[in-house]
């Protein structure tokens, strides 16, 4: 894909663009594709472990969790009862490959007015295992193509540090970052900043922060 494509949007209808944002889009933002999970007390009498509203084969794991938790407490470290405790809440696990890809798409429709690239094997967004504090990457197309080496050739796109993976509001974050760049902003510097502003005020991370 060329990288004209990426990177030469006129700063000028960028920032006309990016304003629209704050004044427009308050009433669209939303969690996209968040799952939430929870448990139900019954009062009608159940035992405990017809009380969990999870299905049967969930409940018995659960179950067996919280009595195994009572008989080995007492070898248990701090750690391991807290890491017990969290574990004993049931949650749903989501495909956080495709989350990842979702809420591209949905940003892109939401905050970049489709102008970013439609997702494929020639524009990606994936979790990539990264070294250090890296957060996250994006790669336009003339990188992509000069990082290409040995026959194995890197798509363009955008990457985030596979330790975000189920840590949603994290690599959310991340992910906006990288779109920004994508969408022909590089460095931090003042431009970088407007369009942060922009979405901040218009209460894109109120439910990341």
């Amino acid at each position: 894909m060329p990288d004209c494509a990426l990177v030469v949007f006129p700063f000028r209808s960028i920032f006309s663009f990016i304003f629209s944002i704050a004044g427009g889009t308050q009433e669209r933002i939303r969690e996209v594709g968040q799952g939430r999970a929870f448990c139900a007390r019954r009062v009608s009498g159940l035992s405990e472990a017809e009380s969990l509203d999870e299905p049967p084969a969930l409940r018995t794991i659960m179950m067996g969790k919280m009595e195994e938790s009572h008989v080995f407490a007492k070898n248990m470290n701090e750690e391991e009862i807290i890491y017990e405790t969290l574990d004993n809440v049931p949650r749903v696990v989501l495909d956080w490959d495709k989350q990842l890809e979702d809420d591209y798409t949905q940003y892109n429709l939401d905050y970049f007015k489709n102008l970013l690239p439609p997702l494929s094997d020639s524009f990606v967004c994936v979790f990539q295992k990264m070294p250090g504090d890296n957060a996250g990457m994006y790669i336009s197309a003339t990188r992509a193509e000069q990082m290409s080496k040995n026959g194995t050739t890197i798509s363009p796109g955008i990457r985030i540090n596979s330790k975000f993976r189920e840590f949603t509001s994290h690599f959310r974050i991340v992910l906006l970052h990288e779109m920004i760049h994508a969408f022909g902003i590089n460095g931090h510097a003042k431009d970088f900043r407007v369009v942060i502003d922009a979405l901040l005020n218009a209460g894109v991370y109120n439910s990341l922060l």
